[in-house]
């Protein structure tokens, strides 16, 4: 398993991913149980890449977002596609294959997906679908940890990806079913919308899960504090 990730690791190199090759091995560990025990520690030339990143979404954003200065605001939706999830843990997989085959056209299946990110009865650790999406797919995403700490640059990520037609990987807890219609200690939903023009910046989620199976619109605040919810800052992350 070890040489496998070592192999997409390299893959993903080679397709301009924001990680860089020291550190992977043995900063995300863990990643066959679902459950990652510490933050990935960036490098300086990976933190300066994330700040690029986001310094370029808030200035793309900024405009979209800010209705009081662009009165029509923005209005746009994806046609990602809803791939049930097989199973009570497959989350990670389905929502990874949701994203993939919206952005390729095609996509593996669950369970495949499932064996190269390590999924098990845990779980997925959102770290290695970076590796699926940059490694099997050659996307060129970012595992941007700590990212829901700020409101503002978050919601800015999202729409951004919209308005470039490239959905977020979003994780959530909402253990009392507040938001969603159900509750979750953990549960992984893509974008695949955006809407300042009718509404006060809400987004519109495609969920793998049954109770919520399909597109639905959630205020973006909402969303946002599911995403914040979760207890370590590596988990309050994106891939976007």
């Amino acid at each position: 398993m070890k040489k496998i990730l070592m192999l997409v690791l390299i893959t993903i190199l080679l397709t301009g991913s924001v990680f860089a090759s020291e550190g992977i091995k043995s900063n995300i560990i863990d990643g066959a149980t679902g459950q990652q025990t510490e933050p990935y520690r960036y490098n300086s030339k990976e933190v300066e890449a994330i700040k690029l990143k986001r310094d370029k979404a808030n200035l793309e954003a900024e405009m979209i977002v800010n209705t009081k200065s662009y009165d029509d605001g923005i209005y746009k939706t994806l046609n990602v596609p809803v791939f049930e999830q097989e199973n009570g843990h497959f989350c990670g997989p389905a929502t990874t294959k949701q994203v993939a085959h919206y952005m390729t056209g095609s996509s593996h299946s669950q369970q495949y997906i499932a064996d190269t990110v390590g999924t098990t009865s845990s779980g997925t650790t959102m770290a290695y679908i970076l590796y699926y999406l940059n490694g099997k797919k050659g996307l060129n995403y970012t595992y941007d940890q700590g990212i829901a700490n700020d409101y503002t640059t978050w919601l800015n990520a999202i729409y951004s990806g919209i308005n470039n037609s490239k959905p977020a990987i979003i994780i959530v807890k909402d253990s009392s079913g507040s938001v969603l219609p159900y509750s979750t200690s953990g549960h992984f939903i893509n974008s695949s919308g955006v809407d300042s023009k009718y509404s006060s910046n809400k987004i519109r989620i495609t969920d793998p899960w049954t109770p919520g199976l399909g597109n639905k619109w959630y205020y973006a605040s909402d969303i946002h504090m599911l995403n914040y919810n979760e207890t370590y800052e590596w988990r309050r992350a994106l891939i976007w």
